[in-house]
């Protein structure tokens, strides 16, 4: 992989964006679907995301590698990070604030509601995931301890599986706060960052739930159903001409393990009692079968 800066323009092909109106109302939710997906690996590269298309980028995600050493007792450290910067002044982002240190980039939910209410940081650069090895100070700097993780954000937990980030922007033109949603992946021991969509409100001041195209107040209005495991639950969100539809979840023999009907905008199927493998999810609707592979772990 060769070292250079990702933005949505190098996407630009490839990216499905969807302006989607909403039934009620005015309000309108834009999606960007990265396919491929934005997969971060390589060290001190980093990713611009430019969520509105406004030729001006929102946000920034960059994974570093910083050697660090204490004075008294003589230890070296070898600390790998992904962190995440807001681009411009009015640009924020869920999480935590710490009084000394940076601010922590919260994973949420699907569902999470990402409205005014919601804790937003704005200050600079933030920790996503964080992990530090002791190192021996002499050359060539052999390992001395193995790899300690932290937990911020609560990334390491769920490592493997969809969270989102919660944020809130400003479009100059519109002079008006937007909100939205980045999804991404964290994987290999917190050595990889994989961004997969994002999608905003783009009424002013609107809130929108992570991972669904909808408004905070309105019917999810994305075309296909969006499926999402999250913590041994699927999550499947649809528009209403899903509702009545068959929801099939099989195995690659082709055996029907669950089985489920959708009568709401937003349904949730709990996948214990699954061995870890992968396996298709199936909703049917009408003559027309949309099926998308899941993988639990």
């Amino acid at each position: 992989m060769k070292s250079r800066k990702f933005t949505l323009k190098d996407y630009s092909s490839l990216a499905l964006v969807m302006l989607l109106g909403n039934k009620i109302g005015n309000a309108q939710v834009v999606y960007t679907d990265l396919d491929p997906d934005l997969e971060l690996q390589m060290e001190f590269i980093d990713v611009n995301l430019d969520l509105d298309n406004d030729l001006n980028f929102d946000f920034k995600i960059i994974k570093e590698s910083i050697s660090t050493f204490n004075t008294e007792d003589i230890i070296c450290y070898s600390n790998r990070l992904f962190e995440m910067g807001t681009l411009g002044n009015d640009n924020y982002i869920v999480g935590e604030s710490i009084t000394f240190g940076k601010d922590i980039v919260l994973g949420l939910n699907f569902g999470y509601l990402i409205n005014e209410s919601a804790q937003f940081n704005s200050d600079g650069w933030q920790y996503v995931t964080k992990k530090r090895q002791e190192l021996s100070c002499d050359y060539p700097y052999p390992a001395i301890e193995p790899w300690v993780y932290f937990n911020l954000g609560g990334w390491f937990t769920h490592q493997d599986e969809d969270q989102y980030i919660g944020v809130k922007f400003k479009n100059d033109a519109a002079n008006c706060y937007y909100y939205g949603w980045i999804r991404c992946v964290i994987s290999d021991s917190l050595e990889k960052i994989t961004i997969k969509d994002y999608a905003y409100n783009s009424n002013c001041g609107g809130g929108i739930q992570a991972g669904m195209l909808t408004s905070s107040i309105n019917e999810p209005i994305v075309p296909e159903p969006i499926i999402v495991v999250q913590y041994e639950m699927l999550n499947i969100a649809v528009t209403g001409s899903y509702m009545g539809s068959t929801i099939d979840i099989t195995n690659m023999l082709g055996q029907i393990l669950k089985k489920a009907t959708i009568s709401a905008a937003a349904t949730q199927i709990n996948l214990n009692g699954l061995a870890a493998g992968i396996y298709l999810v199936s909703v049917k609707k009408d003559e027309q079968t949309y099926v998308k592979k899941i993988v639990v772990n």
